[in-house]
């Protein structure tokens, strides 16, 4: 037997903690913990916000 999945689209949008826009699509986003707290301290960032805040952090540890 083959079991179908049905996506279930979600009554609301989250929203990205670092710009504050809405996260249309699941591909768009991480959860990330912040500050290595995995259990209680979880962020829902887009990719691309997360992409430049890591850039940001490499940059101000090598100077």
């Amino acid at each position: 037997m083959k079991k179908s999945v049905k996506y279930i689209k979600p009554v609301y949008l989250p929203k990205c903690d670092y710009c504050n826009s809405n996260i249309l699509e699941a591909e768009q986003y991480y959860f990330v913990a912040i500050d290595g707290n995995e259990m209680t301290d979880v962020r829902i960032v887009h990719r691309e916000c997360f992409n430049r805040s890591r850039v940001g952090v490499v940059e101000e540890e090598t100077e």
